[in-house]
Formats: structure tokens, C-alpha cells, sequence
């Protein structure tokens, strides 16, 4: 821990708000009152698929300002639905990463002090997984933003292959 003063003064605690399966945040024209609720219950933000405020950016970015509001992005490589149990995307690894990187260039531009990415595709084999994670990690260094990645692999292998495969993945952080 840090003793000096300056360090500790600037340390908080926000909490955000998951605006999953909110209903209010399907409509572009509640934000205005969602927003105010959700600052007005002591929230410091909100946690949003950017993808789905993409065509109201500016709109979005308005009101997470005037209610004094951060944005933490949800990236969805293999799209966004929000129904159950909804199949959607590709399982193409080039058709992944060009989403993230429109996903995460988006996401910066929106001012978001945070990304949590929800990528990949359940199926790939180790070797696309490795190839998106590669791809992914460039993508990340060019764009500047640092990305917290929950990588959506259910690999149909024994559990010795899985195990190897997420130290393969940690290594990439070396």
C-alpha cells in the first residue's frame, strides 16, 4: 500500500449498474429516465452492449454525462440479443475479431472506463481459439484500450486439453 496521500485521496469505489434484461434500456426515448433513476439510487454507472447504442451514440453519451455516469462496454463478438436462449453470429474467427475491433473502437469512442468482452464461439477448436486470442490481443494494443475478456470456449476435449489450452492462453500475457 501506497503512503502517499495523493494515491490514497484518489481511490473510490463506484458501483455500476448491469442494464442486462433491463427492459427500459430496449428503448432509446426511456434513457433520459433510466439514467436519472439509476444516478439518483447512488450508482456511478452503467454496464451497456455498445453495439446496441451504436445508432444513438450521441444521444447515449449525452445523458451518461448529464447524470454523471461512466460507462463500462459490453463487447458481444457474436452479436447481441436480448431474448433467451437465442442463437446468433458466426463462427468464423476473422468475422470475431472484426467485431471486436469495431466493437472496441466504438466503445472507446463512447468514453468507456471499462470493457468487458463476452467473445469467441462456444465450438472453435484450440487452434482457432489461439488464433482469435493472437488476433484479439494486437487488436487491443493498437486500439489502447484495455479489455477484460471473458472468452466463450466450451472445448469439447478431455480435461488435460483444456487445461492446456488455458495455460497456452495465460502465456499470451507474458
Amino acid at each position: 500500500f501506497s503512503k502517499d496521500p495523493h494515491l490514497v485521496s484518489t481511490m473510490r469505489i463506484v458501483t455500476i449498474k448491469t442494464l442486462w434484461g433491463c427492459c427500459d434500456f430496449a428503448r432509446p426515448d426511456t434513457w433520459g429516465e433510466l439514467f436519472q433513476r439509476i444516478a439518483k439510487a447512488g450508482f456511478g454507472g452503467i454496464e451497456a452492449p455498445v453495439s446496441f447504442v451504436e445508432k444513438h451514440l450521441p444521444q447515449f453519451s449525452q445523458l451518461l454525462k448529464e447524470n454523471k455516469l461512466s460507462l463500462v462496454a459490453q463487447i458481444h463478438t457474436a452479436g447481441y440479443t436480448p431474448t433467451r436462449n437465442s442463437i446468433v453470429g458466426s463462427s468464423d474467427v476473422a468475422t470475431h475479431v472484426a467485431s471486436f475491433r469495431s466493437q472496441l473502437e466504438l466503445a472507446k469512442s463512447a468514453g468507456a472506463v471499462h470493457v468487458n468482452s463476452h467473445s469467441g464461439y462456444d465450438y472453435w477448436t484450440s487452434a482457432e481459439a489461439d488464433r482469435y486470442i493472437s488476433a484479439v490481443l494486437a487488436v487491443e494494443k493498437e486500439v489502447c484500450v484495455c479489455v477484460c475478456s471473458s472468452l466463450e470456449l466450451r472445448l469439447n476435449q478431455n480435461l488435460l486439453s483444456s487445461l492446456l489450452f488455458s495455460l497456452r492462453v495465460l502465456l499470451c500475457f507474458l
